[in-house]
């Protein structure tokens, strides 16, 4: 199950990467990857970073639902499932440990902002436009050059995290930092890059990533102190490999997602971008486990799981 997950995430990657439309000429009115950002380049407007919602939730006849209190209830349960099980089997020390670790969370930090977007997008890029002008559109090479911008992802990495027996306290502290991070240091690396202004609503995207993650994981810290605990660990395994679906049903639904609304590419750029990123994103999980298992870092092996994970992922 776990290798069927990998390989459905190296297929959601790609395609989520895959759902902006291509031109051949210059960057078109808009281009989008909606995710928990949603970055569009525009010839008229410059280029916007927003937060927009990639899942809405509607009643009959596309009106927005009005459920109750315990509809909300069951939706947030449902939908951060996973983070609640991680508040519920973290001690409150391992988090605090993991947060205070700041050599390890700033050089995650660094990898993320630093080692990607300059070591990564800026080479890859110039090199395919130098040596394969016509391999990809340029509004593709652009896309590439922001995806080594963005932060981590939200959830995904903190699942493989687990999955891979690795420390979730570290994977969900830097998963929260880098996506407030990325609030400023994004904007900030596509301006330099495009020398465009740009527009982010960070009280919005705050209120977000509260939502998503902390919100989620403080549910289960507080459920700690009631027999929930106790359910929980007494069925462990069978929550385990609970989770192992939703994994599963997370990364499959995205594939899915990408794929129904029609990739707007060429059989060839599509070809070459299914080429591209599965190579960039396993080739950069194994440099960055290499490098953070390495004496010289001298950290855990379950932070060097975390570390690779939180590193090699983009939102």
């Amino acid at each position: 199950m776990k290798a069927a997950a990998l390989f459905l995430l190296l297929l959601s990657s790609t395609s989520a990467f895959l759902r902006a439309p291509s031109n051949n000429g210059p960057i078109a009115s808009s281009a989008k990857m909606c995710l928990p950002w949603t970055i569009s380049l525009g010839t008229n407007d410059g280029l916007r970073v927003t937060g927009d919602d990639v899942v809405s939730i509607r009643g009959g006849g596309g009106d927005a639902a009005s459920p109750s209190i315990v509809a909300k209830s069951k939706a947030f349960i449902s939908k951060n499932f996973f983070l609640i099980g991680m508040g519920l089997s973290l001690k409150l020390s391992e988090l605090t440990n993991a947060a205070a670790n700041l050599k390890l969370n700033g050089l995650i930090q660094l990898m993320t902002f630093g080692a990607w977007p300059f070591l990564v997008g800026v080479p890859l890029t110039k090199g395919l436009e130098l040596f394969a002008p016509s391999l990809l559109s340029k509004p593709l090479l652009e896309g590439l050059l922001i995806l080594t911008c963005l932060p981590t992802t939200i959830n995904m990495c903190i699942i493989l995290t687990s999955a891979s027996g690795g420390n979730v306290a570290t994977s969900l502290c830097n998963t929260v930092i880098s996506n407030m991070a990325g609030i400023f240091l994004t904007p900030a690396l596509l301006l330099r890059f495009f020398g465009t202004t740009i527009e982010l609503p960070f009280f919005e995207l705050v209120s977000k990533l509260c939502n998503k993650v902390l919100l989620p994981v403080a549910v289960g810290q507080a459920l700690r102190a009631t027999p929930v605990k106790e359910f929980y660990t007494k069925h462990s395994s069978f929550f385990k490999r609970l989770q192992e679906v939703v994994l599963l049903g997370i990364v499959w639904n995205a594939f899915c997602n990408a794929f129904s609304k029609g990739l707007g590419l060429d059989l060839g750029n599509a070809i070459t971008l299914f080429t591209i990123l599965p190579l960039l994103h396993i080739g950069s999980l194994m440099t960055f486990f290499t490098f953070f298992k390495s004496k010289l870092m001298n950290v855990s092996p379950g932070e060097a799981v975390a570390a690779a994970f939180c590193s090699s992922h983009k939102t």
